[in-house]
């Protein structure tokens, strides 16, 4: 997803997000999007293609792409809406995880996040990029979904 060795990503804000059966267009968006799914299934739709997300997915919609979706029914979801430096992907990517840590990083961004403690950029940011080592470790065989965050890992 991205062409350099090491990713420089800021966090703009954190959403916890639960909506009945839906069908949307999004225009493009000035910000990246990382986000996981808790429950619920949906698609997303890029083009021709479509990418569907149960419970446990990791999704990544870059900035600056139109792109719709899909639900059937209840879904929740923490995303996290990224200004990210040195990328070079135009493509949206999935990845199903089942690792509890992911889930509980995702949880623990959002409540400092929205907490607004002393230092909760600093804190998040941290954390972030614990999230990035962390979908990098348990993703390994399915890594062809997020290059992007194996280059940062490693550069770290």
């Amino acid at each position: 997803m991205f062409e350099k060795d090491n990713l420089i990503a800021e966090i703009l804000d954190v959403f916890y997000i639960e909506r009945p059966k839906n069908k949307s267009n999004a225009a493009k968006r000035p910000f990246h999007v990382l986000s996981r799914r808790l429950k619920g299934e949906a698609v997303f739709y890029q083009k021709n293609k479509q990418f569907p997300v149960s419970a446990n997915s990791i999704l990544y919609i870059p900035s600056d792409i139109p792109y719709g979706q899909e639900s059937d029914g209840d879904e929740s979801l923490i995303a996290i809406h990224l200004n990210i430096l040195n990328h070079g992907s135009k493509n949206i990517s999935v990845s199903d995880n089942p690792s509890e840590k992911i889930t509980t990083l995702f949880l623990k961004i959002y409540d400092i996040w929205n907490g607004k403690c002393e230092n909760y950029r600093y804190l998040c940011t941290a954390l972030l990029y614990e999230l990035f080592a962390e979908i990098s470790h348990k993703t390994d065989d399915k890594f062809k979904d997020y290059p992007f965050l194996k280059k940062s890992v490693d550069y770290i």
